[in-house]
Protein backbone atom coordinates (compact mmCIF):
# COMPACT_ATOMS: atom_id res chain seq x y z
CA UNK A 1 0.00 0.00 0.00
CA UNK A 2 2.84 2.38 0.86
CA UNK A 3 4.56 1.48 -2.42
CA UNK A 4 1.43 2.30 -4.45
CA UNK A 5 1.04 5.68 -2.70
CA UNK A 6 4.68 6.49 -3.32
CA UNK A 7 4.28 5.60 -7.02
CA UNK A 8 1.30 7.94 -7.47
CA UNK A 9 3.08 10.73 -5.61
CA UNK A 10 6.07 10.49 -7.98
CA UNK A 11 3.79 10.46 -11.06
CA UNK A 12 1.90 13.50 -9.77
CA UNK A 13 5.19 15.35 -9.22
CA UNK A 14 6.30 14.73 -12.85
CA UNK A 15 2.94 15.96 -14.14
CA UNK A 16 3.23 19.21 -12.14
CA UNK A 17 6.79 19.80 -13.35
CA UNK A 18 5.77 19.15 -16.96
CA UNK A 19 2.89 21.68 -16.75
CA UNK A 20 5.04 24.59 -15.45
CA UNK A 21 5.52 27.39 -18.04
CA UNK A 22 8.90 27.85 -19.62
CA UNK A 23 11.24 30.36 -18.00
CA UNK A 24 10.53 33.84 -19.48
CA UNK A 25 13.28 35.33 -21.54
CA UNK A 26 15.35 37.92 -19.74
CA UNK A 27 15.42 41.53 -20.83
CA UNK A 28 18.92 41.02 -22.19
CA UNK A 29 17.66 38.09 -24.29
CA UNK A 30 14.82 40.19 -25.64
CA UNK A 31 17.22 43.00 -26.54
CA UNK A 32 19.41 40.67 -28.54
CA UNK A 33 16.48 39.40 -30.56
CA UNK A 34 14.87 42.82 -31.20
CA UNK A 35 15.77 44.32 -34.61
CA UNK A 36 15.72 48.06 -35.19
CA UNK A 37 14.73 49.11 -38.74
CA UNK A 38 17.49 51.00 -40.52
CA UNK A 39 16.82 54.49 -41.78
CA UNK A 40 17.00 54.78 -45.55
CA UNK A 41 20.26 56.45 -46.61
CA UNK A 42 19.91 60.03 -47.81
CA UNK A 43 20.25 60.37 -51.55
CA UNK A 44 21.77 63.36 -53.33
CA UNK A 45 20.66 64.10 -56.87
CA UNK A 46 23.67 64.82 -59.11
CA UNK A 47 23.89 68.45 -60.16
CA UNK A 48 23.70 67.63 -63.87
CA UNK A 49 20.54 65.57 -63.36
CA UNK A 50 18.92 68.28 -61.27
CA UNK A 51 19.84 71.01 -63.74
CA UNK A 52 18.66 69.02 -66.74
CA UNK A 53 15.41 68.12 -65.03
CA UNK A 54 14.79 71.79 -64.27
CA UNK A 55 15.58 72.74 -67.87
CA UNK A 56 13.32 70.06 -69.31
CA UNK A 57 10.42 71.15 -67.09
CA UNK A 58 10.98 74.74 -68.23
CA UNK A 59 10.91 73.83 -71.91
CA UNK A 60 7.86 71.58 -71.45
CA UNK A 61 5.83 74.35 -69.77
CA UNK A 62 7.27 77.38 -71.58
CA UNK A 63 4.60 80.01 -72.34
CA UNK A 64 4.21 81.54 -75.77
CA UNK A 65 4.18 85.30 -75.16
CA UNK A 66 7.45 87.18 -74.78
CA UNK A 67 6.55 88.76 -71.44
CA UNK A 68 5.81 85.42 -69.76
CA UNK A 69 8.91 83.83 -71.32
CA UNK A 70 11.10 86.56 -69.84
CA UNK A 71 9.63 85.92 -66.39
CA UNK A 72 10.08 82.16 -66.70
CA UNK A 73 13.69 82.56 -67.82
CA UNK A 74 14.49 84.83 -64.89
CA UNK A 75 13.08 82.24 -62.48
CA UNK A 76 14.98 79.41 -64.18
CA UNK A 77 18.40 81.08 -64.22
CA UNK A 78 18.00 82.35 -60.66
CA UNK A 79 17.06 78.91 -59.30
CA UNK A 80 19.70 77.04 -61.32
CA UNK A 81 22.42 79.32 -59.94
CA UNK A 82 21.57 78.24 -56.38
CA UNK A 83 22.85 74.67 -56.73
CA UNK A 84 25.58 74.91 -59.39
CA UNK A 85 29.18 76.04 -59.11
CA UNK A 86 32.19 77.16 -61.09
CA UNK A 87 31.94 78.86 -64.49
CA UNK A 88 28.48 77.40 -65.03
CA UNK A 89 27.18 79.17 -61.94
CA UNK A 90 28.79 82.42 -63.08
CA UNK A 91 27.04 82.20 -66.45
CA UNK A 92 23.70 81.44 -64.81
CA UNK A 93 24.04 84.35 -62.39
CA UNK A 94 24.85 86.75 -65.22
CA UNK A 95 21.93 85.48 -67.31
CA UNK A 96 19.56 85.80 -64.37
CA UNK A 97 20.78 89.35 -63.76
CA UNK A 98 20.04 90.27 -67.39
CA UNK A 99 16.48 88.96 -67.22
CA UNK A 100 15.93 90.59 -63.84
CA UNK A 101 16.86 93.99 -65.25
CA UNK A 102 14.72 93.45 -68.36
CA UNK A 103 11.70 92.52 -66.27
CA UNK A 104 12.25 95.33 -63.77
CA UNK A 105 12.09 97.90 -66.59
CA UNK A 106 9.39 96.25 -68.68
CA UNK A 107 6.90 95.12 -66.04
CA UNK A 108 6.46 98.54 -64.45
CA UNK A 109 5.74 99.94 -67.95
CA UNK A 110 3.51 96.98 -68.90
CA UNK A 111 5.97 96.20 -71.70
CA UNK A 112 5.01 99.43 -73.48
CA UNK A 113 7.99 101.05 -75.23
CA UNK A 114 6.50 104.52 -75.06
CA UNK A 115 6.00 104.21 -71.30
CA UNK A 116 9.51 102.81 -70.91
CA UNK A 117 10.87 105.95 -72.57
CA UNK A 118 8.65 108.21 -70.44
CA UNK A 119 9.95 106.40 -67.34
CA UNK A 120 13.46 107.51 -68.37
CA UNK A 121 14.43 103.89 -68.98
CA UNK A 122 14.66 104.20 -72.74
CA UNK A 123 18.45 104.41 -72.97
CA UNK A 124 18.96 101.42 -70.70
CA UNK A 125 16.26 99.45 -72.51
CA UNK A 126 17.86 100.13 -75.87
CA UNK A 127 21.25 99.05 -74.54
CA UNK A 128 19.79 95.82 -73.15
CA UNK A 129 17.86 95.01 -76.32
CA UNK A 130 20.57 95.84 -78.87
CA UNK A 131 23.68 94.73 -76.98
CA UNK A 132 25.07 91.29 -76.20
CA UNK A 133 23.56 90.13 -72.88
CA UNK A 134 26.34 88.99 -70.58
CA UNK A 135 26.12 85.31 -69.68
CA UNK A 136 22.95 84.45 -71.60
CA UNK A 137 24.50 82.88 -74.69
CA UNK A 138 27.13 81.17 -72.52
CA UNK A 139 24.43 79.71 -70.24
CA UNK A 140 22.40 78.56 -73.24
CA UNK A 141 25.47 76.79 -74.62
CA UNK A 142 26.15 75.19 -71.22
CA UNK A 143 22.62 73.76 -71.14
CA UNK A 144 22.94 72.60 -74.73
CA UNK A 145 26.17 70.74 -73.93
CA UNK A 146 25.06 69.25 -70.60
CA UNK A 147 21.40 68.52 -71.23
CA UNK A 148 20.87 68.79 -74.99
CA UNK A 149 18.24 71.40 -74.24
CA UNK A 150 17.72 74.51 -76.34
CA UNK A 151 16.61 77.45 -74.24
CA UNK A 152 14.91 80.42 -75.92
CA UNK A 153 16.89 83.37 -77.22
CA UNK A 154 16.86 86.52 -75.10
CA UNK A 155 14.60 89.41 -76.16
CA UNK A 156 16.32 91.75 -78.58
CA UNK A 157 15.85 94.57 -81.10
CA UNK A 158 17.48 94.16 -84.49
CA UNK A 159 19.95 96.83 -85.55
CA UNK A 160 21.99 97.36 -88.70
CA UNK A 161 25.78 97.45 -88.95
CA UNK A 162 25.78 101.09 -87.88
CA UNK A 163 23.74 100.32 -84.78
CA UNK A 164 20.53 101.88 -86.10
CA UNK A 165 17.24 100.18 -85.19
CA UNK A 166 15.75 98.54 -88.27
CA UNK A 167 12.11 98.61 -87.20
CA UNK A 168 10.88 102.14 -88.02
CA UNK A 169 8.23 102.13 -85.27
CA UNK A 170 10.73 101.12 -82.59
CA UNK A 171 13.27 103.54 -84.00
CA UNK A 172 10.78 106.39 -83.66
CA UNK A 173 9.77 105.39 -80.12
CA UNK A 174 13.37 105.03 -79.01
CA UNK A 175 14.63 108.13 -80.80
CA UNK A 176 14.98 110.06 -77.50
CA UNK A 177 17.05 107.18 -76.15
CA UNK A 178 19.23 107.27 -79.25
CA UNK A 179 19.95 110.92 -78.57
CA UNK A 180 21.02 110.05 -75.03
CA UNK A 181 23.31 107.27 -76.20
CA UNK A 182 24.60 108.98 -79.34
CA UNK A 183 24.33 112.74 -78.82
CA UNK A 184 24.59 114.78 -82.01
CA UNK A 185 28.00 116.32 -82.73
CA UNK A 186 28.42 119.97 -81.85
CA UNK A 187 27.79 122.38 -84.69
CA UNK A 188 30.77 123.22 -86.86
CA UNK A 189 32.55 126.44 -85.92
CA UNK A 190 34.60 128.50 -88.31
CA UNK A 191 38.32 128.23 -87.56
CA UNK A 192 40.00 131.29 -86.17
CA UNK A 193 41.50 133.42 -88.90
CA UNK A 194 45.20 134.11 -88.53
CA UNK A 195 46.16 137.62 -87.55
CA UNK A 196 47.49 139.27 -90.69
CA UNK A 197 48.28 142.58 -89.06
CA UNK A 198 51.88 143.47 -89.80
CA UNK A 199 54.04 143.83 -86.82
CA UNK A 200 56.27 146.87 -87.07
CA UNK A 201 59.78 146.50 -86.00
CA UNK A 202 61.29 149.63 -84.44
CA UNK A 203 64.42 150.88 -86.19
CA UNK A 204 67.67 149.98 -84.64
Amino acid sequence: MIAISTFFAIVSLYVVIDQRPAHPASSSDRQTTTTTPRAAPATTIPIDNRLCGLAQRLVATLPTDQQAIAGAMQDFYTEAATFTDGDLRGDLIAAGRFYTEVNDIAVKANWDIDRIVRNNDGARWRALMTGTPTGVQEARQDLRDLCRTNLPDPPSIEVDSAGRIRDPTLARLLAPADKEIHPPPPPDTAPDEPDTTATSTPPA
